[in-house]
């Protein structure tokens, strides 16, 4: 019988753990290993891009979120804008912030329109939605920021130094006492993302992006997570958009995940579509459907109580009498919306298969007197067909949600 050399016998085990290390490697901030110990801070900061006039704004949220939060644990802010902070803005902020603060000025190149953009054409678009009163319609800055908030964000220097952030925007308030530290929860669990709201974003704001979606999943196949999160921003054929979204006036993300290769290509691809100048796409809207293909289901977070509000309108309050109590909440539990039809949470959890993880029968049923704004304008009526068919498999959920008509 020949001898088999014993480097000829060896040599498959060895490409084997060579491509196994190359794929660990590849996507490794997928997966990141914690090594924080028990009451240990993780790393981590509070990043807001704002501007001097929001300044009254910014400060109620810092006070909130230094009250209800931080106040135990002194996390560091980053502030960011593209034109430069007033000292009076500086002295301001940093008698609030219990932890060290950092401030970027946003380079013009990152904040301006890219070069396959037509500007003309985005002006008469922003003035044929002012007269069809389109909420923020009319914006130039609502869609420049919203352009940066979904991709060059993460390039800020001041984010180097830090594995995760989390985003706040002016006029957020948390109105629950958050006693765990979130930060170090999420790098404990090796969590990517955490949110506290997942709301909806109506249709006629994102006519074309989830064919352009569809387009990168053809196109980079092989990036999409075999256990992603598809079913939660598409039906279950994956043709129609659910208009799902994270909110990102409150979000937690990985640093690194956001400046990865693959995240870069989604937004690349995405950008290439115009979206946030010829329609209305958001930062939510891209961070969402990264999450949502790129990662994992299981390394996403709801992060809750909070007691969460923000200028949208978005209002999530603890329903269970022992919680409200418990994380000193001043929200009122029946004026609010993040269980309601109006918000995508419910869904996020059948999804999932964590409903079980929330105590959902306190919850089951339960809608809460959320009064919606008049319909002023056909907008309205679109939001509403939104709502219509944001559940496409009807026997897919057990939570019963009510029409908009019988809460006014």
């Amino acid at each position: 019988m020949p001898r088999i050399h014993r480097a000829k016998l060896y040599r498959p085990r060895l490409l084997i753990l060579c491509f196994v290390l190359a794929v660990l490697g590849y996507f490794g901030h997928l997966s990141p290993q914690s090594t924080l110990k028990p009451g240990e801070k993780a790393s981590a900061t509070f990043l807001m891009v704002t501007r001097n006039k929001e300044l009254s704004s910014v400060l109620k949220t810092i006070r909130s979120v230094e009250d209800r939060f931080n106040s135990k644990y002194g996390y560091d802010w980053v502030f960011a804008s593209h034109e430069p902070f007033h000292e009076h803005f500086k002295i301001a902020v940093e008698n609030l912030s219990s932890g060290k603060v950092q401030y970027e000025l946003i380079e013009a190149d990152k904040w301006g329109y890219p070069e396959h953009t037509d500007q003309e054409r985005a002006k008469m678009i922003r003035e044929k939605n002012k007269r069809r009163q389109m909420p923020h319609g009319e914006s130039e800055r609502f869609r420049l920021k919203n352009r940066y908030m979904s991709y060059e964000f993460a390039k800020l220097p001041a984010l180097s130094g830090y594995k995760y952030y989390c985003h706040v925007e002016p006029f957020t308030e948390l109105k629950c006492d958050i006693d765990d530290d979130f930060f170090a929860a999420m790098e404990r669990q090796n969590k990517m993302f955490g949110f506290v709201d997942a709301a909806i974003e109506p249709k006629f704001t994102t006519e074309s992006l989830w064919q352009a979606t569809t387009r990168f999943t053809e196109e980079y196949s092989a990036l999409i997570h075999a256990n992603n999160s598809m079913q939660f921003v598409a039906d279950r054929s994956a043709q129609r958009y659910s208009q799902c979204t994270f909110s990102t006036n409150f979000e937690i993300g990985r640093v690194s995940f956001f400046r990865s290769k693959e995240y870069a290509q989604l937004f690349e691809l995405l950008d290439q579509n115009n979206g946030f100048f010829y329609e209305r796409w958001t930062a939510s809207n891209i961070h969402t459907i990264a999450v949502s293909l790129l990662l994992p289901r299981d390394v996403v977070m709801h992060v809750d109580p909070t007691g969460y509000t923000d200028i949208e309108g978005h209002i999530s309050c603890p329903r269970v009498k022992s919680v409200h109590s418990q994380h000193k909440c001043y929200c009122d539990p029946d004026v609010q919306n993040a269980w309601s039809r109006f918000s995508c949470l419910p869904k996020w959890y059948a999804f999932t298969g964590l409903k079980d993880n929330y105590n959902m029968d306190q919850v089951k049923g339960l809608v809460p007197r959320f009064k919606a704004p008049k319909r002023k304008n056909r907008y309205d009526k679109k939001y509403q067909d939104t709502l219509n068919e944001l559940f496409f498999d009807d026997d897919s959920t057990e939570y019963d949600y009510v029409d908009i008509d019988e809460q006014e």
